[in-house]
């Protein structure tokens, strides 16, 4: 490898190195917090997509205050509002029995469920669609 090369990465080793010498990765520190709350993201995740016939979901955590779920080509997307919302509210019922008691989620004040259409046009042109959302603070 060059020198030059070299003198590029030493920033970006030192910063690194700054990084993890700061916060370790034990549980109460901000990058242990952060490991562990996207451990249990993806439990949540296994046990949504579990209860779910058909399609996916995705999960995001906003500033540790904000859940949201995207429940993406459902079978939920083509029947009536009330429908939907019955099974936001199973989804949310899951979800809060998944993060009840658990440190990580203190904060959280807020889920958003959104069910979401995509599809993939033309190899090239993805198509995205919020069939509709419900809000739900905790």
């Amino acid at each position: 490898m060059r020198i030059h090369n070299l003198r590029h990465l030493c920033p970006a080793i030192v910063i690194l190195a700054l990084l993890f010498g700061t916060y370790s990765c034990e549980s109460d520190s901000m990058a242990g917090k952060l490991f562990s709350q996207m451990g249990d993201l993806f439990k949540i995740k296994r046990a949504i997509d579990a209860s779910l016939v058909q399609g996916q979901s995705s999960i995001h955590i906003q500033n540790g205050r904000v859940i949201t779920l995207g429940l993406v080509n459902t079978e939920h997307n083509d029947v009536e509002a009330p429908e939907r919302e019955k099974a936001a509210d199973k989804i949310v019922d899951i979800l809060l029995d998944q993060i009840k008691n658990n440190k990580e989620f203190e904060g959280v004040e807020k889920v958003l469920v959104n069910f979401i259409h995509h599809e993939k046009k033309y190899w090239i042109v993805d198509l995205t669609m919020t069939i509709d959302y419900y809000e739900y603070k905790l």
